[in-house]
């Protein structure tokens, strides 16, 4: 095997740091790096999962940030801290439970605009992507059955007067694989962003 976690000896190192790299755009620190995943959780420099937040969800919103696209109130790891920040925001379609994974609020500090990270194994896909009418691996359930209730989901807040943008997994997934991303034109970024 691979080089034994400095935490436990016992774990062999995954490299779980690289994804989370990747998914935030923040360097973990190099010691932090020789733990496995369980060790790494426990001393806080990996994210602890946490049920309903995508990392790839807080990476897109703060890449959405960084390159001017807008700023999005919305739950993420704090690496400093070594916590999750934030919250999504509930009731805003009541009876029904549904949130957004991010907000942005006008100048009074009501919601606006919703944000939504559909990752594709979950939600499925929308009609014209090849993958629609495929099995979900995760769930087990039709592609084009998890997209209907994602757009029905979606198509709540526009019905409550909200403005509503998604993104798909597969399509920052795709905006991720080419090289320095992060240096990527906003148009480009802006271009994975579809609206109800």
């Amino acid at each position: 095997g691979g080089r034994r976690c400095a935490g436990c000896l016992g774990h062999a190192c995954d490299g779980w740091w690289r994804r989370q790299e990747r998914l935030t755009g923040i360097a973990v620190d190099s010691s932090a790096r020789q733990l496995c995943t369980r060790c790494a959780e426990a001393s806080g420099a990996k994210a602890s999962r946490r049920p309903n937040v995508s990392m790839e969800a807080a990476g897109f919103f703060a890449m959405l940030a960084e390159v001017g696209g807008a700023t999005v109130e919305h739950e993420r790891w704090d690496v400093d801290a070594r916590c999750w920040v934030g919250r999504e925001v509930e009731g805003l379609v009541a009876p029904w439970h549904d949130r957004p994974d991010g907000v942005e609020r006008n100048a009074s500090g009501r919601v606006r605009r919703c944000w939504f990270y559909h990752g594709s194994s979950v939600h499925g896909y929308p009609p014209h992507h090849p993958l629609h009418t495929s099995t979900l691996s995760r769930t087990g359930e039709l592609a084009s059955v998890a997209w209907a209730r994602t757009l029905a989901s979606m198509q709540r807040f526009v019905a409550f007067g909200y403005e509503v943008r998604y993104v798909c997994s597969y399509e920052y997934d795709a905006f991720w694989r080419v090289r320095e991303s992060r240096r990527r034109p906003r148009e480009e970024l802006l271009s994975i962003v579809h609206m109800l």
